[in-house]
C-alpha cells in the first residue's frame, strides 16, 4: 500500500496547524492561466477518447517506473478533458487548484444524484474517472464533502466526522467528538452552535453548524423509522427469521439482481442503527460483544418495509473493519481492536443446491428455514474465528439440520466441500489448519506440543491487540492526566484454548471421515518382492480396555519400503492375508524367521498357501544378528570387522559395477587405481551385490570364524564366545540355502543416473531383505504419539501413518533425488483435481505414488486382533465438548530418511574389495575410521589418563578387570601386534587372567592409574608412529582460580568435596585454619 501511495499521493497543501486543504490556486496554476493556455469549449468537445487517454497515462507510468497494470497509477497519470486546464493530469490538478478540483467533483456528484444526466457521454466518463481519484484521498474527500453539506446535502455530514473544529475551545475536536461528547460544557456548545444565525459569508461556525443541523436530521428520521416499523411489523425475531425459508426460483432470482444503488437520504438514518439490534437472538447470545455490531452491519439489512434481511451478496468471509489507523480522540471500547471474521455456510443460498433429506426413509427435498440459532467459536492457529450457517427443513418429514452438518457436506462436490474450513463439534469447533499439524506422524509431533504451540500464539495475538489499543489510550491522554481508569480502559480475557484431549478427539472426528479412503489406499499397495516382520515396541502403546491383550504388530511391505498390512496380533504371524485386487502374485517374500523346514511346507508358505509360486527367503541380517549373539560384546574392537567379514562372505559385489565407479572416482580425484577409495554409501549406490551360493558361503564363513575363534584385543577380552557360536553356526548352517538370491528375480531396480568424473554412473534401489521394514518399525512407534493411546486413537494415528509412510516412500522411490513442490495427502482432493486438470487442461499437475483402489474389506491393525479376541472396537466418540481436566501436556522431528544398519558394515569393504582372496584377519591391509577418542583427564602430577582408572575398593565382579573395552575398529598395524602372540597386552600389565582362581589383591587407584601411564608408554615405544593421534589434554582436574593441576606440588589442599588454593584463598589463613573451618560446618572435632 506504501508504494502505491508513494506513486498516486499529491502534494496536498493544508492550512497551517489544520488538516484542511488550501483552495487557493498554486503559482503554476495561476502563470498557466495568464499565458492564455485556456482551452475553448470546441476543443473540448472533441477530447480524447477515454481509451486514448488511459493508454497514454499507461505509457507514462511505464516511463516513470511505475506498473501500467494498476488502475490507480494510471489515473493519476490520466489528462483533463475539460476545463480550464485541458491537458494537465489528475494529480497535477490535485497538487496546484484543489479548490477548482473540488468544485467540479462537486458538480459532478450533484448532477449523478439528481439523474438529470442519465446518458454515459465521453465527458461524464472523463468525470467519472476525476472522482474516482479524487475520492481515494481522505484530505480531498473531507473538502467535497465540507463543499456539498455547504450547498444542502445533508447525507455527506459524516465525512467530516474527523475534520478538526479549528476555532474557539474546542479547537483540537473533531466535529464527531464535539457532537456526541456527553460533556456538559460542550453539550451546552453544540445547543449554541444550533442556535446560531446563519451567515451569508462561509466560515468556520457556518460549516460546524450545518454538520450539527445534519446529524440531528438523521437521528430524527432513525427514530421516526423506527417507530414506523414497530407499528407495522410483529417482533423483530418473529418477523425476520420465518419459519419458511425462500425457494429455489426465489434464490435463482435473487442471484440474477443487479448490484443495489446506495441508498438515499430517506435510508441514511437507517443504515446508521446499531448493528446488533440486526442480529438474531441466538447469534446476540453466542456472539461476544465486540462482535455486535460490525456483524450486524456486514450481513443484514433493514428491507423498506423494515423488515431485517441478510444481504443480498453473500460470501463466505467476513471480515471486520477493524481499528482505525489514526485516532484524534480515544476510542469508547476496545471492540474495534478485538474484533474477529467471521465465516457464513449457505451452500443451498449461496450455491442453490438441490440437498436431500439425510433420514433414509424419507428422502425428501430439504429447504431454507432461516439461520441456525447459534454461532460457533473455531480455533484458528493464533486466534479464534465465529461461524454461523443457515437452517435447513425437510417438506416432507419436517426435520431441520444445519448446513454445516456432515449429512449435507457430503452431498456437496468436493470443490464446494473444501471450502468449509472446520470440524464443528457442539461447543466449539477447530479449524482444518490446526487439525492438519496432526497428521504428520513424526517423532514428537503430539497433542500437546500442538496445544502448547497455540497457547504461544494466542497469547502473543492477544498481547498485541491489547498493547496496539492500550497505545492509543496513552498517547491521546492529555498532558497531567490521571491514568485511564480501570473500566474505561479494560480488555477482554483471552479465549482459553481447549485442552489436550479435546484436540485428540477433534483429529480422531475428522480421521473418522475418511474411514473409507485411508482403508481403500493401504489395501491398495503391491509389489513383486515382498517382506514380513513383527515388532513388539509399539503394542507396549495400546492402552485402556486392550492394553495388553497384543503380543506383536506385524507388517509386510514391497521392494519401495512401502507397508501393505499391518496387523496386532495376539499371536506372531498368525492369521496375516494378502488378498489379489487383479495384480500379479508376488515372488520373493523375505521373512525373519520360518523360513524353511525339515518335512513338508514351511509356516510362512503355508500362510500363503495360494501363491504357490512364492519364494520363501530369510533376511540376511536377520542371521547376521543370530551370529552376533556368539560375540562376547558388540562394544569389542573387532566386533566390526567380524560382522563386515561375515557379510563378505555372504555376497559378493559386480566386477563391472565396481570397476566403473572405481574409474568415476579416479578420473575425478585424479589419483591412482590403488589410492582410490570407494565409500560405503558410494558402494550401496551404484553398485550392486548377489550372494555366492550355499557352498561358497559355508566354505567363507567357516574361514572367517577360524580366523577369529582366538583373537583378542589389547586388553585381552577374546572377541568369540567359542562354545556359545559353536552352537550357533551348527544351528544356522541349515539356512544358507534360505540366504540365496532367487534365480530370475531382479532385486535391483534403477532409480537414475549421474555423472561423476565423465563417466555415467547408475543410481540402484535394492529389494532384498527385510532392511525397510525395521526402518518402519522405528517410525510406527512415532506415529502414535505420547507413550499410551485407547483402541480407537491407536487405530486412527496407524491408518493415518501407514498412508502418509507409503505415499513418501512411493515419492521417494519415483523421483529419486528430485523432490516435486506440490504434495497432497487426500486421495478424494487429488483425484478431483486431476481430472479437471486433465480434462480442461490436458495436464497432470499433482502426481498420486498409491492410487486408491475398491476396498477389499480387509481388518488393518486393531481391527484384526479383536476380530481374534473377540473384541469390538467402539469407533463412537465422547462429546469432546464435556467438561473435563486439563491434561498435561520442531528441535527437528527425525525424518524418514536414514542410514540402514547394514550400510555401516560396508566401511570395511572398500577395503576388502582390493584383494581377490579372503586372508586371515592378521594378514589384512586396510584403512579403517578412527572414532574420536575419549577426553584425556589429568592426573595428580598433570599427566593425562585418569579418566580410566576405576574406583573400586572392592575385587570387581569380572577377575580379569577387563569388562572395560573400547568400541570402534582397530587400525591393522595394531592389529598385527596384537594378534601376534597369544598372551594379551593385559597380562604383561600385571592384569590376572579370567581363569585365575585366586583374586589379585587390591590396589590403589594411584597405583592402577601408574600401571596404565607404563602400558602407554611401552605402547608407544612399541608402535611408534603407528600410535593413534594423541588424546587431547583437558582441564577437568585444574584449578579454575589459579590454571594450576589441584595437587600438594602446587599447594592445593582437599577435603571432601571442597578444595584449599593456596594462590588464592593463602593470605590472610593457613591451610590449618581453612581445614577447621570446614570440619567445622560439618559438625567435626578440630584437630589438637
Amino acid at each position: 500500500m506504501s508504494f502505491l501511495i508513494a506513486k498516486m499521493q499529491p502534494n496536498f497543501a493544508f492550512h497551517p496547524g489544520t488538516n484542511d486543504l488550501t483552495l487557493r490556486a498554486s503559482q503554476e496554476a495561476l502563470a498557466l492561466t495568464r499565458r492564455g493556455k485556456v482551452v475553448s469549449a470546441a476543443a473540448t468537445a472533441t477530447g480524447k477518447s477515454p481509451e486514448v487517454v488511459r493508454r497514454e497515462a499507461r505509457d507514462r507510468v511505464a516511463q516513470k517506473g511505475g506498473d501500467p497494470t494498476d488502475d490507480l497509477q494510471v489515473l493519476a497519470e490520466s489528462e483533463l478533458q475539460l476545463g480550464q486546464y485541458w491537458g494537465q493530469t489528475f494529480r497535477w490538478l490535485l497538487e496546484n487548484d484543489v479548490g477548482y478540483a473540488v468544485n467540479l467533483v462537486v458538480s459532478h456528484e450533484g448532477e449523478r444524484d439528481k439523474g438529470g444526466t442519465s446518458q454515459q457521454t465521453t465527458l461524464m466518463v472523463h468525470k467519472d474517472a476525476l472522482v474516482s481519484y479524487a475520492r481515494l484521498f481522505p484530505p480531498m474527500a473531507a473538502a467535497i464533502d465540507r463543499r456539498r453539506m455547504v450547498e444542502g446535502s445533508p447525507q455527506t455530514a459524516r465525512g467530516l466526522d474527523d475534520t478538526l473544529v479549528g476555532f474557539g475551545a474546542h479547537c483540537d475536536l473533531t466535529y464527531k467528538a464535539l457532537y456526541e461528547s456527553t460533556d456538559r460544557e460542550r453539550t451546552s456548545y453544540v445547543q449554541f452552535v444550533r442556535q446560531a444565525a446563519p451567515t451569508a459569508k462561509a466560515s468556520r461556525l457556518g460549516d460546524l453548524r450545518k454538520y450539527v443541523q445534519a446529524r440531528d436530521a438523521a437521528k430524527a428520521a432513525l427514530v421516526a423509522a423506527g417507530k414506523a416499523a414497530r407499528a407495522a411489523q410483529p417482533p423483530l425475531d418473529a418477523a425476520v427469521w420465518p419459519e419458511d425459508g425462500p425457494s429455489d426460483a426465489d434464490l435463482l432470482a435473487a442471484a440474477a439482481e443487479p448490484p443495489e444503488r446506495p441508498l438515499q437520504d430517506s435510508t441514511c438514518g437507517e443504515r446508521s442503527a446499531p448493528g446488533a439490534q440486526l442480529l438474531p437472538r441466538g447469534w446476540r447470545l453466542t456472539l461476544p460483544e465486540e462482535q455486535h455490531d460490525w456483524v450486524g452491519r456486514a450481513l443484514f439489512r433493514r428491507a423498506a418495509n423494515g423488515q431485517v434481511v441478510l444481504v443480498s451478496q453473500l460470501r463466505l468471509w467476513w471480515h471486520p473493519p477493524g481499528a482505525r489507523p489514526l485516532y484524534t480522540q480515544p476510542p469508547a471500547t476496545s471492540h474495534p481492536f478485538f474484533q474477529r471474521p467471521f465465516f457464513l455456510w449457505a451452500p443451498y443460498r449461496m450455491w442453490a443446491y438441490h440437498l436431500r433429506c439425510p433420514t433414509v426413509a424419507c428422502g425428501g427435498k430439504l429447504a431454507g428455514a432461516g439461520l441456525y440459532k447459534t454461532v460457533r467459536r473455531v480455533l484458528d492457529r493464533s486466534c479464534w474465528y465465529f461461524m454461523g450457517t443457515e437452517y435447513l427443513e425437510c417438506s416432507s418429514c419436517h426435520k431441520k439440520v444445519p448446513g454445516w452438518s456432515q449429512d449435507i457436506l457430503r452431498q456437496l462436490d468436493i470443490a464446494h466441500r473444501e471450502q468449509f474450513p472446520a470440524v464443528p463439534t457442539y461447543k466449539l469447533s477447530c479449524d482444518r489448519a490446526v487439525i492438519g499439524q496432526m497428521r504428520e506422524r513424526t517423532l514428537g509431533n503430539s497433542a500437546s506440543r500442538l496445544r502448547a504451540f497455540l497457547v504461544e500464539q494466542h497469547t502473543r495475538e492477544w498481547m498485541a491487540r491489547s498493547m496496539l489499543y492500550l497505545s492509543v489510550l496513552r498517547k491521546l491522554r492529555a498532558p497531567g492526566a490521571v491514568a485511564v481508569a480501570p473500566l474505561a480502559a479494560s480488555l477482554p480475557t483471552m479465549h482459553p484454548v481447549p485442552t489436550v484431549l479435546w484436540l485428540i478427539n477433534v483429529y480422531v472426528r475428522d480421521a473418522l471421515t475418511r474411514l473409507d479412503e485411508t482403508r481403500a489406499r493401504v489395501t491398495s499397495v503391491f509389489g513383486d518382492l515382498l517382506k514380513m516382520d513383527s515388532t513388539k515396541k509399539i503394542t507396549k502403546k495400546l492402552a485402556g480396555g486392550a492394553a495388553g491383550t497384543a503380543a506383536w504388530v506385524t507388517n509386510v511391505g514391497n521392494e519401495y519400503g512401502q507397508v501393505l498390512m499391518s496387523v496386532l496380533t495376539a499371536a506372531e504371524g498368525d492369521g496375516l492375508r494378502y488378498r489379489e485386487a487383479g495384480k500379479a502374485p508376488p515372488k520373493v517374500l523375505y521373512v525373519d524367521r520360518d523360513c524353511c523346514t525339515t518335512v513338508g511346507q514351511c509356516k510362512t508358505s503355508q500362510l500363503f498357501h495360494e501363491w504357490h509360486e512364492l519364494v520363501v527367503r530369510l533376511d540376511v541380517w536377520h542371521l547376521m544378528r543370530r551370529f552376533a549373539r556368539g560375540v562376547t560384546t558388540d562394544s569389542h574392537q573387532l566386533y566390526g570387522l567380524f560382522m563386515a567379514r561375515l557379510s563378505f562372505a555372504i555376497f559378493e559385489w559386480d566386477g563391472e559395477d565396481v570397476s566403473r565407479l572405481k574409474e568415476a572416482k579416479q578420473s575425478e580425484e585424479g589419483r591412482d587405481a590403488q589410492e582410490v577409495k570407494l565409500s560405503a554409501k558410494e558402494l550401496a549406490r551404484h553398485c550392486r551385490r548377489r550372494t555366492r551360493g550355499a557352498a561358497e558361503t559355508e566354505r567363507l564363513v567357516q574361514e572367517v570364524l577360524d580366523a577369529f575363534w582366538d583373537v583378542a584385543d589389547s586388553m585381552g577380552v577374546p572377541l568369540l564366545d567359542r562354545a556359545r557360536m559353536e552352537d550357533i553356526w551348527s544351528t544356522q548352517r541349515r539356512h544358507l540355502d534360505c540366504l540365496q538370491d532367487p534365480a530370475g528375480v531382479e532385486l535391483y531396480a534403477k532409480t537414475g543416473e549421474l555423472t561423476k568424473g565423465g563417466v555415467r554412473l547408475p543410481v540402484y534401489r535394492c529389494g532384498r531383505g527385510s532392511t525397510s521394514l525395521e526402518s518402519f518399525h522405528l517410525h510406527l512407534c512415532r506415529f502414535i504419539p505420547g507413550t499410551s493411546a485407547s483402541d480407537v486413537h491407536f487405530q486412527v494415528y496407524l491408518r493415518e501413518g501407514l498412508v502418509r509412510w507409503n505415499e513418501n516412500q512411493g515419492r521417494a522411490a519415483v523421483e529419486g533425488g528430485e523432490r516435486s513442490a506440490l504434495r497432497c495427502y487426500s486421495a478424494q482432493l487429488q483425484h478431483s483435481f486431476d481430472q479437471l486438470t486433465q480434462e480442461l487442461l490436458g495436464l497432470t499437475l499433482v502426481n498420486t505414488y498409491t492410487l486408491p483402489r475398491e476396498c477389499t474389506g480387509e481388518l488393518i491393525g486393531v481391527e484384526y486382533l479383536f476380530s481374534q479376541t473377540g473384541a469390538v472396537l467402539q469407533q463412537e466418540l465422547s462429546d469432546p465438548d464435556a467438561e473435563e481436566e486439563e491434561a498435561g501436556g520442531e528441535g527437528s522431528d527425525e525424518g524418514f530418511e536414514e542410514e540402514p544398519e547394514e550400510i555401516r558394515l560396508l566401511e570395511h569393504h572398500s577395503a576388502l574389495l582390493q584383494s581377490s582372496n579372503l586372508h586371515p584377519p592378521g594378514m589384512e591391509k586396510m584403512e579403517a575410521e578412527e572414532e574420536e577418542e575419549e577426553e584425556d583427564v589429568l592426573g595428580p602430577d598433570g599427566r593425562g589418563g585418569y579418566q580410566h582408572v576405576p574406583d573400586q575398593p572392592l575385587q570387581p565382579a569380572d577377575a580379569s578387570g577387563l569388562a572395560a573395552t573400547i568400541r570402534g575398529p582397530l587400525p591393522p598395524e595394531l592389529f598385527d601386534i596384537i594378534t601376534s602372540s597369544s598372551t594379551s597386552a593385559g597380562a604383561e600389565a600385571g592384569v590376572t587372567p579370567s581363569t585365575a582362581t585366586a583374586a589379585a589383591p587390591p590396589v590403589s587407584r594411584t597405583t592402577a592409574w601408574r600401571h596404565k601411564i607404563q602400558e602407554k608408554e611401552r605402547r608407544a615405544r612399541d608402535l611408534g608412529d603407528l600410535l593413534l593421534k594423541p588424546a587431547k589434554k583437558v582441564s577437568h582436574f585444574n584449578c579454575r582460580r589459579c590454571g594450576q593441576p589441584k595437587t600438594r606440588a602446587f599447594r592445593h589442599s582437599r577435603y571432601k568435596s571442597e578444595t584449599f588454593c593456596f594462590r588464592a584463598e593463602g593470605k590472610g589463613r593457613t591451610v590449618e585454619q581453612w581445614l577447621a573451618e570446614v570440619k567445622g560446618r560439618d559438625g567435626a572435632a578440630p584437630p589438637p
